[in-house]
């Protein structure tokens, strides 16, 4: 069985502050998000990066389909229409997820370049999807 390493999120490069307001995971906590994530069945492994520049979900899944999953997630948790949230997401596939999340860690895709507390943020985000046992090998 293949497994897929995906992303799907927005960021100040695709979203309006005050959208990307709206689908601040952070608010509710990150382990409610996780909790809604994982009663979904999208994946084997997420994990949910919330900042103040950006949302991400990163999923490792069986299908291609679960991408459809997240970002309907993104819409229903949210309570956002799906039509208003769906031009402003991006996904990332396989490597391109690993080179993307190196960049934001980094801080290289920041509104600020090498913003210091994304490092921290994304090390939060790893901790609570660990915790909540939703990591694994990828």
């Amino acid at each position: 069985m293949t497994m897929r390493l995906f992303a799907v999120g927005l960021s100040h490069r695709t979203a309006p502050v005050e959208f990307r307001e709206r689908v601040d995971f952070g608010r509710g906590g990150i382990e409610a998000a996780l909790d809604s994530l994982a009663k979904r069945n999208v994946g084997r492994e997420i994990a949910v990066l919330s900042t103040c520049n950006r949302a991400e979900v990163y999923v490792v899944a069986e299908s291609a389909g679960a991408i459809e999953q997240v970002s309907s997630f993104f819409a229903d948790y949210h309570d956002v229409p799906a039509g208003d949230i769906t031009p402003h997401l991006y996904v990332h596939h396989g490597a391109d997820v690993a080179r993307h999340l190196f960049r934001v860690a980094a801080g290289l895709d920041s509104l600020v370049v090498g913003e210091p507390q994304i490092l921290g943020q994304v090390k939060a985000a790893y901790a609570a999807a660990s915790d909540a046992q939703f990591t694994g090998t990828v």
